[in-house]
């Protein structure tokens, strides 16, 4: 299935050894089109050995808050950036494992 996504953050610059962000996302998988026939059981009512693997239940909907902090190094062009995400509303194509939060941590380079 295809994946369509948008996010819009709002961020406050005015420190300048950090920069904290607030981000809403909203994404939309949809269900595949097409089997995997390996992934299947033939000769039983449920064709699909388990939910996750049967293409009519795969994708959904879901929006994330998202808060971000930017850690400036000053003078190098390096910051460090610390990211959480918790889905606000969710509503998937049958009985999935969705993510109860997220979180990254990374290193940037501004050019």
């Amino acid at each position: 299935g295809n994946s369509y996504s948008a996010t819009a953050w709002a961020g406050y610059e005015g420190w300048r050894h950090a920069q904290p962000a607030l981000g809403l996302t909203y994404w939309r998988r949809g269900r595949i089109s097409g089997e995997d026939v390996e992934l299947g059981l033939p000769g039983v009512p449920f064709p699909y050995a388990a939910p996750v693997v049967d293409p009519q239940r795969f994708g959904g909907e879901q929006v994330e808050l998202a808060a971000r902090l930017k850690l400036p190094l000053a003078g190098t062009g390096f910051a460090l950036e610390a990211e959480y995400r918790i889905p606000l509303w969710r509503d998937l194509n049958g009985p999935q494992s969705g993510l109860n939060y997220s979180y990254r941590i990374g290193l940037q380079y501004d050019l």
